[in-house]
């Protein structure tokens, strides 16, 4: 299995190359996700207990922000 990081970098070099395949801009959309979500799990991981944040909210939160000019979603 391709590490996230690896499988995001060579889908980007696709699409950059020209290669546009919707199957493979799904599958960026999903492994940038869910990069994002561990990420965001580790990182709340340092915060202090009784905080309320949960990391599929932060990620969701940035993922709005993220695709809010996007107009093909």
């Amino acid at each position: 299995m391709v590490p996230p990081e690896e499988e995001i970098s060579i889908l980007l070099r696709r699409l950059a190359e020209g290669q546009r395949n919707p199957e493979d801009e799904r599958r960026l959309m999903d492994s940038v996700y869910l990069h994002l979500r561990n990420i965001a799990r580790r990182m709340m991981r340092s915060e202090n207990q009784g905080h309320t944040l949960q990391p599929t909210a932060l990620v969701n939160e940035a993922w709005m922000k993220l695709k809010k000019g996007d107009d093909r979603s």
